[in-house]
């Protein structure tokens, strides 16, 4: 986590090597950029959508609550359901996303 915050300057986690594979990979968020077999794999190929930001910014989520295994699959959630609203907001139903990407916690705690 970030120890203090300066106004203009945002730092990012360290997030790299092993650290990097691990989070990008299917526990975490590569199961929702995969364009084959994706719940959002329709949703990414818009031509509003940036797949390669929205990945980045799903890895460095992650990466910043590292070591907590918990929150790590939280952060990951949570991102998966952001996605999910800008991919609502664009017209594509992304339904059993939950389900697919392993994100079945209670219904109140995702708002789509």
């Amino acid at each position: 986590m970030y120890s203090s915050c300066q106004a203009g300057i945002h730092p990012q986690p360290i997030c790299n090597g092993t650290l990097e594979e691990l989070i990008d990979g299917d526990d975490f968020c590569a199961s929702s950029f995969d364009l084959v077999s994706s719940p959002f794999d329709e949703c990414l190929s818009h031509p509003e959508m940036n797949g390669v930001n929205f990945r980045t910014r799903c890895k460095l989520d992650v990466c910043s609550v590292f070591p907590d295994g918990e929150a790590m699959k939280d952060s990951a959630c949570a991102f998966r359901n952001a996605l999910s609203i800008k991919c609502r907001m664009l017209g594509y139903a992304v339904d059993n996303w939950r389900l697919a990407t392993g994100c079945c916690k209670a219904m109140h705690d995702f708002v789509s």
